[in-house]
């Protein structure tokens, strides 16, 4: 191949690549961020690997998330490597892996069969877009070890996948797509909002017959909702419940001596936030995509959480309205990835903000929203395509001559709101550039979020625990997961909610087999584990009701002593 020919293709390559191996080399420098949730995937592998089965760290069975992720850790793990390592491994690669399969698709459908005229307007714009999954939220997760990038690229695997599916009607493609949405569902539960997608794609699809609208549905379905129907009935075998075992809890009214009966899951999590907060983050998290953070702060300081979720549904209203009206200048094949996308991106974001409201102990945040990033940025991309070469906005503001362009526009011209908006679009970069390097800041000073922060490095109690070994000790508290990941001892448990019978004679079980048991009260400045320790237990009961001992009372908490 002659290097002139080509020098466009290789130049673009050769930035992916460079942009890749940046966002790589964060995920090997850093020390792996870890939490919670990301605690249970590693316990899970290592039980795997140590062939007690899908087993968290208090030996309870793993119901709570999908068992891809383990899977996959303790698949590695066969050759020697820890579950933390290989996580770190793997997510590293698959987020380089979303970004290089998500700019060939891109360069596919941008620059095959362009026009001359267009092919440099295109290749700018493919940059551009390169340098914005570069810069993505979703990029980050190579720090952490949680379930993000391989959830992010098998999305991305099915959507393109099944694009390719309804515009070549080749069953192969589908076939791929329901692989890849069975592996997303099984990564994590609300992977179900794909095939709650596809399947409308499926059954409205013009020009299919009904009975090949059949064929084609029955095949995705049985392939791609198998797998996870598999397992939750498993899970509902095993404990009697699909995702956790629920059962009734008794919490004080504020301000009142009478008390309510609630119902919490089996982690002892109850929904702290409404269905209109969620919809309010939502709304922040999305804006946050396009706009400054400070300038965000600045509009929840005049708008309230109603007329938030007001305007969100204004927002959505406008858009429709839009896309409508544009519809007639898209080509049906560009209108229909549009639509894809887009819908793809509703029916998730409704599902999140449902399945957070119900059961989640933390709003909607960038995490969670990050997964549709990709979609969005698509859909931008491609709009933007159809814009720059439309012959409407190519007489609204004149025509600015290029003198390195005269062999690439029409005429060596160009519409003047091109090129603005092409300035704005290449301004808008050092938003994300600045909160990558804000990221990469915090990280560097502090430590990663989560149990690898300088805050836990420094804590007191997991320094007492470290040093002073026990065999046969067993540790109660509100945050079991960060005592397993960050002291030798493995045995962790989630202290009970209420003081019941079936909990002490367990209690007593353990003392009568040698084990010495452990209650740890944090005062620790970490919001979630302050507020599970007000929801799982009660501090003033512990002390009155359990004969127990003082060992440590040390600045970030107490570690007490069960007596025999």
């Amino acid at each position: 191949m002659k290097l002139s020919k080509h020098r466009n293709t290789l130049l673009l390559e050769a930035l992916c690549i460079l942009g890749i191996l940046l966002v790589l080399s964060r995920g090997i420098l850093d020390r792996m961020g870890v939490y919670g949730d990301d605690v249970v995937y590693m316990s899970t592998a290592r039980n795997l690997l140590a062939g007690n089965g899908f087993a968290i760290y208090d030996g309870s069975p793993f119901i709570r998330f999908a068992p891809m992720f383990p899977m996959l850790l303790a698949f590695i793990g066969i050759f020697g490597l820890d579950p933390l390592d290989v996580a770190a491994i793997v997510n590293v690669t698959l987020v380089g892996l979303t970004i290089f399969v998500s700019y060939l698709w891109l360069r596919y459908h941008l620059l095959a069969g362009s026009a001359p005229t267009l092919r440099a307007l295109r290749i700018w714009l493919l940059i551009w877009a390169v340098a914005a999954l570069i810069l993505a939220p979703f990029t980050r997760s190579v720090s952490y070890a949680a379930t993000e990038p391989l959830f992010i690229l098998l999305i991305v695997s099915t959507l393109f996948t099944f694009d390719k599916f309804l515009d070549t009607g080749q069953r192969a493609f589908l076939l791929l797509a329901a692989i890849f949405t069975a592996l997303a569902c099984l990564t994590r539960y609300i992977g179900v909002a794909i095939p709650a997608t596809l399947l409308l794609f499926l059954l409205f699809r013009k020009g299919d017959t009904l009975l090949a609208k059949a064929k084609n549905t029955v095949i995705y379905s049985l392939i791609a909702v198998t797998p996870i129907v598999v397992w939750l009935l498993r899970n509902l075998l095993l404990t009697g419940s699909v995702a956790g075992r629920d059962w009734p809890i008794v919490l004080p009214v504020p301000g009142s001596t009478q008390s309510i009966l609630v119902t919490g899951s089996a982690t002892g999590f109850l929904p702290k936030y409404s269905l209109s907060f969620n919809i309010h983050s939502t709304f922040n998290t999305l804006v946050g995509y396009v706009l400054p953070g400070a300038w965000i702060e600045e509009m929840q300081k005049l708008l309230t959480l109603r007329s938030s979720v007001v305007i969100s549904v204004l927002t959505l209203l406008v858009l429709a309205v839009g896309a409508w009206i544009y519809r007639s200048h898209l080509p049906r094949h560009r209108l229909r990835q549009i639509i894809l996308f887009a819908a793809f991106s509703f029916v998730y974001t409704v599902l999140l903000i449902i399945g957070v409201s119900v059961r989640g102990i933390e709003p909607v945040t960038n995490r969670y929203m990050s997964i549709i990033y990709i979609p969005l940025l698509f859909i931008a991309v491609l709009v933007l395509d159809e814009f720059f070469h439309h012959d409407l906005q190519r007489k609204l503001l004149g025509t600015l001559r290029f003198p390195w362009g005269q062999n690439v526009f029409a005429e060596g011209r160009v519409a003047g709101l091109t090129v603005v908006l092409m300035a704005l679009l290449s301004f808008w970069l050092w938003l994300p550039v600045n909160t990558q390097a804000q990221s990469i800041r915090h990280a560097l000073e502090n430590g990663q979020k989560g149990y690898n922060s300088r805050t836990w490095a420094e804590s007191e109690i997991i320094a007492y625990i470290n040093e002073n070994p026990c065999a046969r000790c067993v540790f109660f508290s509100a945050n079991p997961s960060g005592l397993y990941f960050l002291t030798a001892h493995p045995r962790q448990f989630l202290l009970s909610r209420q003081l019941t019978d079936d909990w002490l004679r367990r209690i007593e079980s353990m003392q009568r087999n040698g084990e010495e048991v452990y209650i740890v009260w944090f005062f620790f400045p970490d919001q979630i584990i302050n507020d599970l320790q007000h929801i799982t237990y009660d501090r003033h009961q512990i002390e009155t009701e359990l004969a127990l001992e003082t060992v440590a009372d040390l600045a970030d908490g107490i570690i007490y002593r069960l007596k025999r």
